[in-house]
């Protein structure tokens, strides 16, 4: 069993991740669903060894086997000629090896590509600031953040660092000079803090930073926005409104004032994004919420009005802000997704009833919407559009959706 023919199959099939697990057939995720490879034999142990061992680094094989604090898990990046670029996540499970590897574009998408709103660019144009992409694992955060800097990077002279555990996209200088730091024992920095603390002496224009998981990464990006700094970073929230509350909750009560301050003056905006299958089972389609601090907001930051953020935005088209449910609806009004797709992250009634009747889930005998305390009715096939308006009725929020 070569590894090489595996990953093969992963880009032949269009696949974003293998599975390698001694004893299990190795699957391959297509468009969010796994897939078994039945006609390759199940890789026991041994040859589980006998393909990963080769392609790592002696370092990184001690690394994996004896070091205290990270043993028997490894994540790095690799190129294969004539294949392309893969993450691999390497761990063990019942004692025997297993891996996770995914598949990296070759090439850096473009903003629009990727189906991001227009406002966006705008981000790449700011001089100094700190910009959010935010969104759950598997959400494209990284290939958002790549396309921000490539996209500086054919714009502009400038000195950009990305600091990111592993490199997933190599970014060639173009108009920029772009330097890339692999966080990890035996890459080129050991944290994300020590990176980012050195930072300061390179004489760097914009940061790209892979995830700002501390309170120390985070107070360092703020810091770096305030000395006039472009600062990229990627949280895990999956709002604007959730972005800021972790922001400031990470940090102990006696430091929120300061961060809060900080936040207000320097925060230029959020994107929280998520990838949904399309209706038509032809890949995934990014539906994302866009957050730009205006005097308004920054305001709001300041007093920690949080509840009415939402309302801003949904009024702040004009601005290049969009709040989830409007990205919901538009997706929905070009057929790109199902209302089943769509209902969890769907944070308003009306936008429920919206997306219901836009991709004529009714007519499919999905059930409508439920007015709080009701059960969900099916809406037969063949009525007309005001009958189903007229059943809809309200749609409910779930408490634990519901804003404070």
């Amino acid at each position: 069993m070569e590894l090489r023919e595996l990953l093969k199959r992963l880009k032949d099939m269009g696949g974003s991740d293998l599975h390698l697990v001694a004893g299990l057939p190795p699957a391959v995720r297509v468009h969010n669903e796994l897939t078994l490879l039945r006609d390759v034999g199940r890789p026991t142990p041994e040859q589980m060894r006998e393909m990963i061992y080769p392609i790592l680094a002696k370092e990184e094989i001690e690394r994996f086997e004896n070091d205290p604090h990270f043993r028997y898990d490894l994540d790095f990046a690799r190129g294969v000629a004539d294949l392309g670029r893969f993450r691999f996540n390497l761990h063990k499970q019942r004692g025997s090896l297993s891996c996770t590897i995914r598949a990296l574009s070759g090439s850096i998408p473009s903003l629009e590509s990727l189906g991001l709103p227009p406002g966006v660019r705008d981000f790449t144009g700011s001089l100094r600031g700190l910009v959010l992409v935010t969104g759950p694992g598997g959400s494209g955060r990284s290939t958002t953040l790549a396309s921000l800097v490539d996209e500086i990077n054919h714009q502009r002279s400038a000195r950009i660092m990305t600091i990111e555990d592993p490199v997933e996209y190599v970014i060639p200088s173009d108009r920029a000079i772009v330097t890339q730091r692999e966080v990890g024992d035996g890459a080129d920095t050991l944290s994300f803090e020590n990176a980012m603390r050195y930072a300061r002496r390179q004489d760097i224009d914009v940061l790209m930073v892979g995830y700002l998981g501390t309170p120390g990464t985070m107070q360092q990006a703020l810091e770096l926005a305030e000395m006039g700094l472009l600062v990229l970073g990627c949280v895990t929230t999956t709002s604007a409104v959730q972005t800021l509350m972790y922001y400031i909750d990470c940090f102990p009560a006696d430091q929120q004032a300061q961060v809060v301050s900080k936040l207000s003056s320097n925060l230029l905006g959020t994107i929280s994004q998520i990838l949904l299958p399309r209706s038509d089972h032809r890949g995934r389609v990014l539906a994302c919420e866009v957050m730009k601090v205006n005097v308004l907001i920054r305001s709001e930051i300041r007093q920690r009005k949080f509840d009415t953020i939402y309302t801003i935005m949904q009024a702040s088209a004009a601005e290049g802000m969009q709040t989830m449910d409007q990205s919901l609806v538009d997706l929905a009004r070009q057929n790109l997704i199902d209302y089943a797709t769509a209902r969890p992250y769907i944070r308003e009634e009306a936008t429920h009833r919206m997306v219901y009747q836009l991709t004529g889930a009714g007519h499919a005998g999905v059930p409508a919407p439920a007015a709080a305390g009701e059960k969900a009715a099916v809406i037969a096939p063949g009525l007309s559009d005001s009958q189903i308006r007229r059943r809809l009725g309200t749609a409910a929020i779930p408490p634990w959706e519901k804003q404070p």
